[in-house]
This record gives structure tokens, C-alpha cells and sequence, in this order.
């Protein structure tokens, strides 16, 4: 009931979006999300993984808010993701014939982190290296000097490079310049910019 005719009121039309979204999107016309009262339980899942001398390792985890409930070390080789969709199961197996206020799965860092401030310090304005992704031995590292043109809270736009540049690949120029000049074949000159 996307539009409801109302002929006592004013505007004849009316238009409940909660009862329009309940109505299209609830899979089941009993299930709501709403917490229960006086539950017996209230569970929360994790699954995580690590690398530890080059062999992947997972474990899971179903916790109260107060204790561990149940806590295993999965095979060699389960990803974070496995482990998180085998933790679910074992907590319904542990909640099986109790009242559950709700079944929650905590997952650290799930939703992307928002940024209102920079994690950098670089400036338009600012002269920095850029790092080539040259591993040739004694050639290079970095780039530049080159002036900052634009920022966003984690990349940077330089002069005279087309694509925007990570922040964890620059460094700050140091603000006292030399620039290096040839007088022969076997002599230099190191003069302060």
C-alpha cells in the first residue's frame, strides 16, 4: 500500500513510509527487529586469523557480555570469513532452546573507519619525495622534490605526476635545497637553493 486514501483528513492522500518498507522489505511478516524482554541469553560471535610462520591460523569465539562461552582454534589455512560463519552456528547450537535478547556478531573495524580530519601532514604548497617502487640496488628510492598541488584526507596530487599518490609513499622535502652543478668531467659545485 504504497498510497492510502484518507477522506477525513485534509490531503486525501496519505503515504506511511515505515508501513511501505515493513510491508516490501521484511521477509517475514513476524520477524521485527526489536529486542527481547527478559532474555536468558545475549551472545555475540567473532571469527578472526593470522599469519604465523607463513601458515594461516584461525580460531572463533561466541562470548557474553561477562564470559567466554566457547572458544576454538580452527584447521590451518581458515580465513577470517570462515571462521566468523562457523562461530554463528555454534553460537545457536550453545542459545538452542533459550529466549535470546539478540545474536550479535562483532566483527572489529566492520564498518569502514570515517575520517573528519587528515592522517597526514602535508600541505598544498608543501615539497616532498615521492617513492619509486624501483629495487634495483644502488639506484634511487625517491623522487623529487615535488610541489603539493591538492590533498584528500589520504593522498596527495603533486606537480608534474598525473595520478594521486598515497600518503604512506611520500616524505617531506627538507627545506634547505642544494642544487648540484658540473665544472668538469671530475668536479662539482654544491650550491644552497
Amino acid at each position: 500500500m504504497f498510497l492510502t486514501v484518507n477522506e477525513e483528513s485534509e490531503d486525501p492522500l496519505s503515504h506511511d513510509c515505515l508501513q511501505t518498507i515493513e510491508q516490501v522489505y521484511s521477509s517475514h511478516s513476524d520477524l521485527h527487529d526489536e529486542p527481547l524482554t527478559n532474555p536468558d541469553l545475549e551472545l555475540f560471535t567473532d571469527g578472526s586469523s593470522f599469519v604465523q610462520d607463513g601458515k594461516r591460523r584461525a580460531g572463533y569465539a561466541v562470548v557474553t557480555t561477562t564470559e567466554v562461552v566457547e572458544a576454538e582454534a580452527l584447521p590451518i589455512d581458515t580465513s577470517a570469513q570462515k571462521a566468523e560463519l562457523i562461530a554463528l552456528p555454534q553460537a545457536l547450537r550453545v542459545a538452542k532452546g533459550k529466549t535470546l535478547a539478540g545474536l550479535k556478531r562483532y566483527v572489529t573495524l566492520s564498518e569502514p573507519l570515517t575520517l573528519d580530519t587528515p592522517v597526514h601532514p602535508y600541505q598544498p604548497g608543501d615539497h616532498v619525495y615521492i617513492k619509486t617502487w624501483n629495487s634495483e640496488p644502488l639506484q634511487e628510492k625517491w623522487k623529487g622534490p615535488f610541489q603539493i598541488l591538492l590533498t584528500t584526507y589520504t593522498a596527495i596530487k603533486v606537480e608534474g605526476i598525473e595520478p594521486w599518490i598515497h600518503y604512506t609513499r611520500v616524505k617531506k622535502a627538507p627545506l634547505d635545497q642544494w642544487q648540484v652543478t658540473t665544472e668538469g668531467p671530475l668536479k662539482i659545485k654544491l650550491n644552497r637553493v
